[in-house]
């Protein structure tokens, strides 16, 4: 399967951005990730499997969401 790391990024980032999360720290004390892995996803870095994390910022973007 072809993914779009680098959109996926850019998406992740806007998103963080979005919901006043300034920093990939703020983002990673969140999700309960590590920074390192914050940056890694926001520059778009391949993988040759979607992270769990993924799933666990998604979850963070929803609960903010629907908080505003």
């Amino acid at each position: 399967m072809n993914r779009d790391w680098k959109r996926l990024g850019r998406a992740i980032k806007a998103q963080r951005e979005h919901l006043g999360l300034t920093t990939q720290q703020d983002l990673a004390h969140v999700a309960g990730v590590t920074r390192q892995t914050v940056q890694s996803l926001e520059a778009g870095k391949e993988r040759s499997r979607m992270p769990a994390t993924i799933a666990a910022i998604a979850t963070i973007s929803a609960i903010t969401s629907a908080k505003n």
